[in-house]
């Protein structure tokens, strides 16, 4: 049971990390700000990245709470999974 688990939030994580991933690259590319997509990205990721941006200025100008996003996710997730492979043992 651990391992579907551990399987979930390994997805779960991979996931985000894939659509924080296409709203940089969509940032970049000239997509209107009123497309769909990019709106829907934007609904998923901007809740995480939001109460960061207020927390960390830009370095050198570029917006880096994407890549904090990014490490929080991952070490939330890694937490997580030794939680529960020691609520399994």
């Amino acid at each position: 049971m651990v391992g579907i688990f551990s399987l979930v939030i390994d997805v779960i994580v991979n996931a985000y990390t894939i659509l924080l991933v296409a709203y940089v690259l969509l940032s970049y590319m000239d997509i209107a700000a009123g497309h769909p997509l990019r709106h829907w990205l934007a609904s998923v990721v901007e809740p995480t990245l939001s109460p960061l941006r207020r927390r960390i200025a830009p370095i050198g100008g570029m917006d880096v709470t994407p890549l904090v996003a990014w490490l929080v996710v991952t070490v939330i997730g890694g937490c997580l999974k030794a939680v529960l492979v020691a609520w399994g043992n």
